[in-house]
């Protein structure tokens, strides 16, 4: 079973050599992988429909709910203080904590122009690199908006982010790489979630 798919640190190599008589694409990468070498990919009807399975080269395993295994016993704790997070204790807190490669431009412009139809709201990123982070308050400028209306969050161990989700008043996600793990956290957290299904 490969855990990584397309991912950094992947190692595609392994199972391009057939170690195994079947080989099952799971959990890490919810896509294709394109390939010969592996013959099934675990999903559910909502993440790899079956209307699309000839989009697939695996065959598609359907879980009866969800595909995505999460721990139901990981404890939240109190959240920290907007204040403490670097938040305005007022307005409204939209957050995208999913990986900077997944921010295209198109949506970074939507969002910027969500930011400027809500007074007083703020966009709350993580906090990368310090090229990610001059980059988008540079393009925050460009459309419009003052960039000082972007903050930033330093990544934290699970438990601390998990406890800090509950701030933000809504998460929006990215397309067409939408959230993963990082959308099943923020639920976990009672933070809703603003996702565009694709195909």
């Amino acid at each position: 079973v490969d855990l990584k798919g397309h991912t950094m640190h992947a190692r595609t190599e392994i199972m391009a050599l057939r170690p195994a008589p079947i080989q099952v694409n799971y959990l890490g990468y919810p896509g294709t992988m394109g390939a010969d070498f592996i013959d099934y990919l675990v999903g559910d009807r909502f993440v790899t429909p079956p209307a699309q399975a000839q989009a697939y080269s695996e065959k598609l395993v359907l879980m009866p709910a969800s595909y995505q295994v999460n721990d139901r016993k990981r404890l939240l704790g109190e959240s920290p203080s907007r204040r403490e997070l670097g938040l305005p204790e007022k307005g409204f807190v939209f957050c995208c904590f999913n990986q900077a490669y997944k921010i295209m431009p198109d949506v970074f412009s939507a969002w910027m122009r969500v930011l400027q139809a809500v007074p007083g709201s703020v966009l709350w990123l993580l906090d990368w690199n310090p090229a990610f982070t001059r980059n988008l308050c540079h393009e925050a400028g460009l459309r419009g908006v003052d960039s000082a209306r972007l903050i930033f969050a330093p990544v934290l161990p699970l438990a601390e982010h998990l406890r800090r989700l509950a701030a933000a008043d809504l998460f929006l996600d990215t397309w067409p790489y939408n959230a993963h793990t990082t959308a099943s956290d923020a639920l976990w957290a009672g933070l809703p979630v603003l996702t565009c299904a694709g195909t």
